[in-house]
């Protein structure tokens, strides 16, 4: 209880040491009226009737909640994720296996050339020890 009094006594502090004031621009003009924007050279008849675009499409934070429920509701569901984690790796089963079957051929076409090598060597040998 003499917490919350210690951060009422804290937070009256903080607040009190914020000096914040408005100042007016004083006799300069607006920095977007009309004059300001004449002084450069703009032409403020190119600015009338545009409005701000939108920062997101009309549907763009439907996706974004939709797509929140989804991970939360998979999150939440534990038996569901194992169930789409089994079903999405028996889709995949036919890549695996194919690179199964591609790094396999590459292994036995290694150990050919291996033994291609080995028999050449050994054949140099022979043929030297018969020379000899």
């Amino acid at each position: 209880m003499w917490w919350r009094s210690w951060i009422l006594a804290l937070t009256f502090a903080l607040t009190t040491a914020l000096d914040a004031k408005w100042t007016p621009n004083g006799e300069a003009p607006a920095p977007f009226s009309t004059k300001a924007r004449q002084q450069p050279g703009m032409n403020p008849a190119a600015f009338a009737g545009q409005g701000q675009a939108p920062l997101t499409p009309p549907s763009g934070g439907l996706q974004l909640t939709l797509g929140s429920l989804l991970v939360v509701y998979l999150a939440n569901n534990w038996k569901i994720v194992l169930a789409l984690q089994a079903f999405v790796l028996q889709l995949l089963q036919p890549f695996f296996s194919a690179a199964e079957v591609r790094r396999k051929k590459a292994e036995e076409a290694e150990q050919a050339a291996a033994d291609a090598a080995a028999r050449k060597a050994r054949a140099a040998r022979l043929a030297k020890a018969k020379a000899k």
